[in-house]
């Protein structure tokens, strides 16, 4: 099912590749500086952006997270620049479902040095014509995209498929959206309720991803005004990183490519800092468009 946060026609766009810009950075963990398992997508011509965080042994998350890039790259870049939001929401959970498929086949060909391989997925398309513009969401894992609005508002437009989902309902959004922006901003386990904490040394383990069996795609709608901005992020930058030091920097910033740079920048500072419990060495990711 696609959840569609707007009002007004499903219309396609006119002209999509008009007026994107992206900034990216991406840095490899300092416990692995010889690969990075992140990949991001960021194809300003036609709308389509993502961050993909891979997972398995050896080289196989690097492996991962590259393949799903890749795919989606190829497909999305020569989607019709006519299909509408709900068509391309449709489009893409076939893509999902396509590329899930060739991880496993990859996975099987063998097995000992593809063990546990996957990925998140966090894909965007922006549709836009003379009147609107809007994102199409994807994702699978634990990456993230948030809006960014012109008065200074950060929201986080995904909801992370990670442990604590559990308590809540699926037909629960609502309240799990709320939780989110709870666990976003607290600085430890003791700022959330007590029978959340449990879930904090937990938190990179994720129940829906690239190559997990059974796994679908989240796809939502949402309506974009002409100066919001999007940021996907790996959770090497949002583990560290409260949604108030996200909000910000990018309050502070304004050129996309020197605020990814300063996120991933200030993450990585943070992962350092023993003392705070949001610590947490890994691959960091940003793409800021708008």
């Amino acid at each position: 099912m696609v959840n569609e946060h707007f009002k007004g026609a499903d219309s396609g766009p006119e002209n999509p590749e008009a007026g994107f810009k992206a900034g990216v950075e991406s840095l490899p963990s300092e416990e692995h500086l010889e690969r990075n398992e992140d990949a991001a997508l960021c194809d300003e011509a036609n709308g389509v952006f993502g961050v993909f965080d891979g997972m398995g042994g050896h080289q196989a998350g690097e492996v991962a997270s590259r393949m799903a890039r890749d795919f989606f790259a190829a497909r999305l870049g020569n989607l019709p620049p006519n299909l509408s939001p709900s068509e391309t929401a449709e489009t893409i959970k076939g893509f999902c479902e396509e590329v899930a498929r060739e991880v496993l086949e990859t996975v099987k060909s063998d097995p000992i040095k593809y063990k546990g391989m996957g990925s998140t997925a966090t894909i965007v398309r922006i549709c836009r014509n003379s009147k609107e513009r809007k994102a199409v969401v994807a994702n699978m894992g634990d990456s993230r995209v948030y809006k960014f609005s012109p008065d200074g508002r950060l929201e986080q437009l995904t909801l992370d498929d990670s442990r604590w989902r559990f308590e809540f309902r699926p037909e629960d959004r609502q309240q799990a959206y709320e939780f989110q922006r709870v666990w976003n901003n607290a600085s430890g386990p003791a700022d959330l309720p007590e029978k959340m904490r449990g879930y904090w040394n937990i938190r990179h383990i994720i129940w829906s991803a690239i190559g997990h069996a059974g796994s679908k795609p989240s796809i939502d709608i949402f309506d974009l005004e002409d100066d919001d901005e999007l940021l996907i992020t790996s959770d090497g930058v949002t583990d560290n990183l409260r949604d108030k030091d996200i909000e910000d920097i990018l309050k502070q910033i304004k050129d996309k490519k020197a605020a990814a740079q300063a996120l991933v920048n200030k993450a990585r500072e943070i992962s350092h800092d023993e003392s705070n419990p949001r610590a947490k060495p890994d691959d960091m990711t940003a793409v800021v468009v708008g």
